[in-house]
């Protein structure tokens, strides 16, 4: 997919309209966050996949507004240490809160 495809679908799927269009990194190491490299210890090994996936992507460029999409929002504190002025934007959520939700849930 190019670049320019993957800007429309964003604007699309986002409903927004940017004034500029974005820098894309393409990332080497996005095979580091895929849940089947890790059979044990699966969210622990995203955890510190997704960091070492943010430090490389901010090793290729320090952008003014660093945006996960992974969904998870471990390399927060990664991307403000190392990018200070750099503002984030996320989609995030918790798929261990609702695998394990039955062990909290009391109703």
């Amino acid at each position: 997919m190019s670049l320019k495809n993957l800007f429309k679908i964003l604007q699309d799927r986002f409903q927004t309209k940017l004034p500029y269009s974005p820098k894309f990194v393409r990332l080497d190491r996005d095979r580091i966050i895929d849940p089947d490299l890790y059979p044990v210890f699966t969210m622990l090994g995203q955890i510190v996949g997704t960091m070492v996936l943010s430090a490389n992507a901010l090793s290729k460029y320090v952008p003014d507004y660093f945006v996960d999409t992974t969904g998870l929002a471990f390399s927060y504190w990664l991307v403000k240490f190392l990018a200070p002025s750099c503002k984030i934007g996320a989609y995030v959520h918790y798929p261990f809160i609702r695998y394990f939700s039955h062990l909290f849930y009391n109703n």
